[in-house]
């Protein structure tokens, strides 16, 4: 309510001066609204610790709970208490009147004294009264999400490096015991060794668009992509998943922190594909979430059923986000690299950081450089100054400038080397691939073997993204063959003695990894029950099993199969929406050292194809091989 009324008294002085004539009538009403709804929430401040009371009565000012029985809860948790400072600072800054950012400043201090000095990690909810943690479990989703933006984005709006030193020494340690590859977990503050949950909920999505923020474009392009899988599968997030993608809660309430990474990696790398996700969200709510009277949650994502709700961050954020990403600047009535989002999308002018606490006024907010060099990003050009005291203090973690241009020819996201058409590309630009012993892929890159000028240049870019994107191998795009390696393997159904299926295959964090040359065959069959989710009894002995995607974990579909005695496992995706292979990741306690057999991922078309082949009566065997047979994908081969 207060950042609504704080933005809406910005955004009106700002078009008054512009000379809308819309806004002729307005004299500053909603900045004295402002005040006496800051007024109002000021006794949940008064806690021994100055972290607020939850709850406080806006006629009373009483912080007990609404029941009636005058009982006063004293925890929060740290989101709830960490996002005041954007706009109680800016209460202080427009009104002169320094209180309210110190009030706000001191909450943030306190959250900040009690975090485990060795993690640097905070738990999720605290007692406002001892400064107790009541939760210890820590990670950037639901409880925690906006302490962390507001820490950034106080620094940005306000200069304080007070905030910066603070977010950085949070940020160093979320890349380290969080963040497990594409993925953002939940950890002990205190013993933070290995995750405290197989799940996660999709308020973590926003992380990516602070990565963003914070000037680690390739670090957010990482992490947006792990939930990007869950949005492929799915086509939206569910409200929590596990790491293969499983619904772990199946309700969606149209939330905007998916959407919101979205719109920031499209302003900080301008590739189309951010583009292409965002239409795709809009087909989605087109077709399945719009109803007579606006837009309706969903129950479940699986069935598509939908609630009868709709939360007001659908309007405020959601929605707005997604015009925003496909708007131009001449749509918009402002200028918004003058402005910062508050955590409900709210806008706030830059110019508040030219203010002193109890002063009043405005100037116009001057960018810095990223790293002491000058990068456009057309709008949010505070997208800055981020990162540069991390990479001082910590070279391992990777800092990149964010830059324009026009969208890639072939982007790294994108790449499918079972797609035709883009190992055509790759040939243009350069690059070819060799198969290595170890039955990984090789891409090198040579810009002599390039069509032309512009194939050369895309070829650069391209190798140069990927190295980023895995964090392998460096290259400089200067004539010198760049080098990047891609893991995939094959698998081949044979039915009979003459036709074979050859299809590219997914590998697993988990299990035997098959090499070039090595390999294991034998008769295909359809394990029972499909999803592979409970003992069959079966005897699988010297067989590949066969399974659907869904249902449980990886690990205890490939742990299954091999305690009924198969060699191998094959797992087939449960979408037709989705065409991309994945790495079936691994997770901690699901017996992952005991697993000895190779397990492989393929996608839903050959999957059922194989299994049709044998509902059908035909003998059909399966071999796993450890390279991928580019040179006979999508083929069916005669054998002499």
């Amino acid at each position: 309510v207060l950042g609504g009324l704080l933005s809406g008294h910005v955004l009106a002085e700002h078009l008054k001066a512009k000379g809308h004539w819309e806004v002729a009538w307005y004299r500053g009403q909603l900045l004295d609204m402002s005040t006496e709804v800051a007024q109002r929430l000021s006794p949940a401040f008064y806690s021994e610790t100055g972290i607020p009371y939850p709850r406080v009565n806006l006629r009373t000012g009483e912080v007990t709970d609404p029941d009636g029985r005058g009982k006063v809860t004293h925890s929060t948790c740290t989101a709830c208490a960490g996002t005041l400072l954007l706009e109680f600072g800016a209460l202080s800054r427009l009104t002169g009147n320094p209180f309210w950012e110190s009030k706000a400043k001191g909450v943030m201090r306190s959250i900040w004294q009690r975090r485990d000095e060795k993690t640097q990690l905070v738990g999720s909810v605290i007692d406002v009264e001892n400064g107790k943690w009541l939760r210890t479990d820590s990670g950037v989703g639901a409880g925690l999400d906006s302490y962390f933006e507001y820490l950034l984005k106080g620094y940005i709006l306000f200069g304080d490096h007070e905030y910066w030193d603070r977010f950085r020494d949070h940020y160093l340690s979320i890349d380290k015991y969080v963040r497990k590859g594409m993925h953002m977990v939940q950890v002990n503050m205190d013993n933070p060794s290995r995750p405290i949950r197989s799940y996660t909920d999709s308020l973590t999505a926003f992380w990516p668009g602070l990565q963003v923020l914070a000037g680690d474009v390739s670090g957010a392009r990482r992490v947006y992509d792990g939930f990007l899988q869950v949005v492929d599968r799915w086509e939206v997030l569910p409200e929590a998943f596990n790491f293969d993608s499983e619904v772990h809660w199946s309700q969606h309430h149209l939330r905007p922190e998916f959407i919101e990474s979205t719109l920031f990696l499209y302003q900080a790398t301008g590739s189309h594909r951010y583009l292409e996700i965002g239409e795709k969200a809009l087909e989605f709510l087109e077709k399945h979430a719009k109803v007579e009277c606006g837009l309706a949650a969903f129950e479940d994502v699986k069935s598509k059923k939908l609630a009868d709700r709709l939360d007001s961050f659908v309007l405020a954020e959601t929605l707005k986000y997604l015009y925003l990403l496909f708007s131009e600047e001449r749509d918009l009535p402002i200028n918004m690299d003058e402005f910062i989002f508050t955590t409900e999308a709210h806008l706030l002018p830059l110019s508040l950081s030219a203010l002193k606490e109890g002063s009043s006024g405005g100037m116009g907010l001057t960018s810095e450089s990223c790293i002491g060099e000058t990068h456009t990003l057309g709008r949010y050009k505070y997208i800055i100054k981020a990162m540069p005291a991390v990479k001082a203090k910590e070279d391992k973690n990777e800092v990149t400038c964010p830059s324009g241009g026009p969208a890639p020819i072939l982007s790294a996201h994108e790449l499918d080397l079972a797609s035709e058409s883009h190992r055509q590309k790759l040939s243009k630009m350069g690059i070819s691939i060799k198969q290595q012993e170890n039955g990984n892929l090789q891409l090198i890159y040579n810009p002599a073997n390039s069509e032309n000028q512009q194939m050369s240049a895309a070829g650069t870019q391209l190798m140069q993204d990927l190295i980023k994107l895995a964090e392998t191998g460096k290259g400089d795009g200067n004539g010198v063959p760049i080098n990047y390696h891609i893991n995939f393997r094959s698998v081949i159904f044979n039915e009979g003695s003459d036709t074979e299926i050859v299809c590219l295959a997914g590998t697993a964090m988990f299990g035997r990894n098959l090499a070039v040359g090595s390999f294991v065959e034998g008769p295909l069959v359809v394990y029972t029950p499909l999803k592979g989710c409970d003992e069959t009894i079966r005897d699988l002995s010297d067989k590949v099993a066969l399974v659907e995607r869904g249902g449980c974990l990886f690990q205890e579909k490939a742990l299954n199969a091999q305690n009924a005695g198969a060699i191998g496992v094959i797992v087939f995706d449960d979408s037709d929406a989705s065409s991309k292979l994945i790495t079936m990741s691994g997770e901690p306690g699901v017996a992952k050292d005991s697993l000895v057999i190779p397990a492989v991922f393929i996608a839903s078309k050959e999957g059922r194809s194989a299994k049709r082949m044998l509902e059908e009566g035909q003998e059909v065997s399966a071999k796993i091989v450890g390279e991928a047979l580019l040179d006979r994908l999508d083929k069916k081969q005669t054998e002499p």
